[in-house]
């Protein structure tokens, strides 16, 4: 009896051990392999570069003149005006959220077509309007910073300006006689508002007013021929107004 009790507490022990091993086999599972780690994202870049061009239409300018022929004096004092002109440039920059910081060069250029004012002879003084030629070329060096409404999204009014140097070049003519061919550096600055048109993530196109001028714009020239000579002076604050389409490329999008 003793002996049968012994056997079946070890059939009892062997099989609670069979079923703790397959209790514990059936528990064990392998762990998942780790998802693939995702891309690193590519690094931010703010800068954008920018081209532009379009119409120049300049105010009109103050302008005299005196010359001396076969003895007798002559005299100009009025204002030069011109026809519509072009300007083309572009700029690099920098965003900085809702703000834009850029540095611009651009060129303009406009055609006097007329001289309009008091024309004084030895026969007495008219008011006169008569044809010039010669042209206003000015390049513009400025330091730009533009607001961007709504700097996320597809459409983007913004507004804005810049200050820097204006280099003046000053040709006028008069019957074929060149009367001032002058250069000038001054102060530049322009005012604008504008409309940024996203067409992709990283493509702008845009339209906009800007309101440019360089003051004190100094130019004026000597002329002898034979016993007569002639002087001439164009001296005034050079404004303009211009409507530019541009496009704009961001390296990392807006």
């Amino acid at each position: 009896m003793r002996n049968t009790l012994i056997a079946g507490a070890s059939v009892i022990a062997l099989l609670l051990a069979g079923a703790q091993v397959a209790f514990a086999a059936d528990m064990y599972a392998p762990a998942p392999p780790a998802p693939p780690a995702p891309p690193a994202p590519e690094p931010f870049n703010p800068w954008y570069v920018a081209a532009f061009g379009g119409a120049s239409f300049m105010e009109d300018v103050d302008a005299k003149g005196s010359a001396e022929i076969d003895a007798e004096d002559y005299a100009f004092d009025g204002k030069l005006t011109s026809d519509m002109g072009f300007i083309v440039g572009g700029a690099v920059g920098r965003s900085f959220g809702a703000m834009r910081g850029e540095v611009e060069l651009s060129y303009s250029e406009n055609d006097f077509d007329k001289a309009k004012g008091k024309y004084t002879d030895p026969g007495g003084s008219e008011h006169i309007s008569d044809s010039v030629g010669g042209d206003s070329g000015t390049v513009m060096v400025l330091a730009n910073l533009w607001y961007d409404f709504n700097h996320t999204g597809a459409l983007r009014p913004y507004i804005g300006g810049g200050a820097g140097l204006g280099f003046t070049d000053v040709s006028v003519k008069a019957d074929d006689m060149k009367l001032v061919d002058d250069s000038n550096v001054g102060f530049g600055f322009q005012l604008g508002a504008g409309m940024k048109y996203a067409v992709t993530n990283t493509v702008d196109l845009d339209l906009s007013y800007r309101f440019r001028g360089v003051l004190d714009v100094k130019a004026s020239d000597d002329t002898s021929f034979g016993p007569n000579s002639a002087s001439a002076k164009v001296k005034d604050d050079f404004y303009s107004h211009n409507i530019v389409a541009g496009v704009t490329y961001h390296f990392s999008g807006f």
